[in-house]
């Protein structure tokens, strides 16, 4: 599956790409026909503990709610990786996040990728609202969050919950 916005393609992590991460990042550079710099990921230990229960999530991969690689559609550079953390749960809610490698970051690649995120998760039926995390210390995510129609909501200790709700969009 493919999620295409105006500059990223954004490409669903299939088991293989996973263990390539995790075992040799060239060969996936190789399937992808994608440029990885050396610095990413940023902790490799995420995608060990992905890889040993990729098993336990075959499921979120069929069903999409799974992660994404983001692609640069005109130079062919890995931009990151983003996606959802699990499938929806009772009440509707899913929750999307990202990280970005060490190339340069702007305002515009948090958008497109979160707007991406939350119209793909808006397209499902069983989805009523979209969570994102942060940290207090936002920068200019914040305007990101906000120009996206994120309202911030109490968190836990430093932690900020941005949520938007289906008729909000």
């Amino acid at each position: 599956m493919l999620i295409h916005t105006s500059h990223f393609r954004l490409v669903r992590m299939e088991l293989e790409y996973l263990d390539a991460i995790v075992n040799n990042k060239r060969k996936l550079e190789s399937i992808l026909k994608i440029k990885i710099p050396d610095t990413w990921p940023k902790c490799l230990e995420n995608y060990k503990k992905l890889n040993k229960a990729k098993d336990k999530n075959r499921s979120r991969i069929i069903q999409a709610w799974w992660f994404f690689l983001v692609i640069d559609a005109k130079s062919r550079h890995l931009i990151g990786a983003s996606g959802f953390r699990d499938f929806p749960d009772k009440d509707g809610q899913v929750e999307i996040g990202y990280e970005l490698t060490s190339l340069p970051s702007t305002r515009q690649v948090e958008n497109e990728i979160l707007g991406a995120l939350i119209r793909y998760a808006f397209t499902r039926p069983e989805v009523n609202k979209v969570v994102f995390r942060t940290g207090s210390s936002l920068g200019y995510l914040r305007k990101v969050l906000t120009s996206l129609n994120l309202k911030p909501r109490t968190g836990l200790g430093s932690e900020i919950k941005w949520c938007i709700h289906r008729d909000q969009l």
